[in-house]
């Protein structure tokens, strides 16, 4: 279940990189610029971005996504896309980064390769470098290079990359943009190029709470969860599991896959005295197959229903339902299994 949750995450830090690769390339300036760039020194511009502060051509055009997640650069040869989830994780662990190489790659018209990892610090903070290629919806290919790093519990993602693979300018500018990297504490005000204002940000703490007790039902901008009910069972070997009955709305505005939905929506673990366990996925018996859309691609506005079993690791501690929305905990719902 973890490895799932964590495909989920670096899947969506993706996503809108991938939908908008090919929306401001130009080919008919590209080789012009390519040539003059080499003997002309770029002036920079530094902007800050939820606590990072960096520098990129001040030619660059530059776009942002509505919930300022998202950050796009525009030099003439390609894009630079900057983006930052919320993110408690360890991504030092090779074990993470490893989901995070293969999920991106094993999935469709994201990246179609990863590779050449090199590990480097900035203020003891630790950075992973990698060269990356995909193809687009368009088959445009682009080949370029990526770091990425946790801040602030956020993961953050810089990519560049060039359409045209015998250009190389994006390497000089690779090396610009990660030297100029800075980071700021915790806390710290961000200047006025910042793309999160203050005022923003208490705007956010004074949301409407996205969980309801009285119907279980967890609302977040990707989709609706209600949890039905939660049943004891017994899987394929006759161990203890529960199996929770849910009906799952998508959202959002594109296909989304029932499980990995599900799964960013709701941790489940059981506690005991000394520990804290996620629960893994259990495997009904054969004579316990039911009616299930767990593999199925719900569509924009669509509902399905589900069943999803968990294996017990006793039969006497209390059973944890934690409700995330963006990978952070916005409730808790125990399940007494006395």
């Amino acid at each position: 279940m973890k490895k799932l949750k964590i495909i989920a995450l670096f899947l969506s830090i993706l996503s809108i990189f991938i939908m908008s690769a090919c929306t401001n390339y130009k080919t008919d300036n590209s080789t012009s610029t390519s040539s003059q760039s080499q003997n002309e020194k770029k002036e920079q511009k530094t902007w800050t971005y939820r606590g990072v502060k960096f520098s990129v051509p001040e030619d660059w055009e530059h776009k942002e996504s509505d919930d300022k997640d998202t950050n796009w650069f525009y030099p003439s040869y390609g894009m630079l896309q900057i983006q930052a989830k919320e993110f408690d994780g360890n991504f030092e662990s090779a074990f993470v980064r490893q989901i995070f190489k293969t999920g991106l790659e094993s999935h469709e018209r994201i990246i179609t390769r990863i590779s050449n990892e090199k590990e480097t610090s900035i203020n003891g903070k630790t950075f992973f470098i990698y060269d990356f290629t995909y193809k687009d919806d368009k088959d445009a290919k682009m080949t370029g290079k990526m770091f990425v790093f946790t801040h602030n519990h956020h993961l953050f993602s810089f990519m560049l990359g060039a359409y045209d693979d015998t250009n190389k300018d994006y390497l000089e500018d690779f090396e610009t943009l990660f030297d100029s990297i800075t980071l700021e504490k915790a806390e710290t005000n961000t200047s006025s190029s910042s793309w999160e204002s203050s005022s923003e940000s208490k705007t956010k703490k004074e949301k409407a709470s996205p969980w309801n007790k009285d119907t279980m039902t967890l609302t977040t901008s990707e989709g609706i969860l209600k949890i039905d009910r939660i049943e004891r069972a017994s899987d394929y070997e006759g161990k203890p599991t529960i199996k929770v009955y849910f009906t799952l709305t998508n959202k959002s505005s594109r296909e989304q896959y029932a499980q990995l939905l599900y799964l960013k929506m709701v941790n489940v673990k059981q506690l005991s005295e000394n520990t804290s366990n996620d629960l893994q996925y259990a495997i009904s018996s054969f004579d316990d197959q039911e009616d299930n859309h767990l593999q199925d691609n719900i569509l924009p506005n669509g509902t399905i229903s589900g069943v999803y079993s968990y294996n017990l690791e006793d039969e006497t501690h209390p059973v944890v339902f934690q409700f995330e929305e963006n990978y952070s905990a916005v409730a808790l719902y125990t399940y007494d299994l006395q």
